[in-house]
């Protein structure tokens, strides 16, 4: 009875752990793909040096790289209908954090010498994006709540 409730306490306490860890893709640009093309903005101007598979590469050469994975992840589910619509999660955690080919995590060296996951980079670009957008003050109009 005792292996059972720890074997289920461990289960429980194992799935919260993961909720907890997710992170947050919600975000107040106008769909993912505005997003996206935030991010790779902010890639092209980060003036880092892109690490994939071991190799470095400009931050502009990262960008179009990505441009590159995203349209032809799009086109992958060509037969399902119009092109497939690319998520912000699925960028950052399908397209623009790893190796499609090899599996190896993608890193970026700022000008300032640390080394970042992209993944992690990107989403505390996300993250920063979140804030500036929270901080941003309202017009008379928005905090009335007016529309037109």
């Amino acid at each position: 009875m005792n292996r059972v409730f720890l074997s289920f306490t461990f289960l429980i306490l194992n799935l919260y752990s993961h909720q907890a860890l997710a992170f947050d893709y919600s975000h107040s640009f106008q769909n993912d793909q505005a997003a996206i093309d935030y991010l790779l903005q902010k890639i092209e101007n980060s003036q880092g040096t892109f690490i994939r598979n071991g190799k470095k590469h400009k931050a502009k050469e990262a960008k179009e790289h990505l441009e590159h994975k995203v349209k032809m992840a799009k086109r992958m589910f060509w037969f399902f209908g119009p092109e497939k619509e690319i998520s912000l999660q699925d960028f950052v955690e399908k397209i623009a954090s790893k190796s499609s080919t090899t599996g190896m995590a993608y890193q970026i060296r700022l000008p300032n010498g640390k080394l970042h996951n992209t993944r992690d980079w990107l989403q505390l670009q996300i993250e920063e994006a979140r804030e500036l957008k929270s901080k941003k003050p309202q017009s008379p109009n928005q905090r009335a709540g007016s529309t037109h």
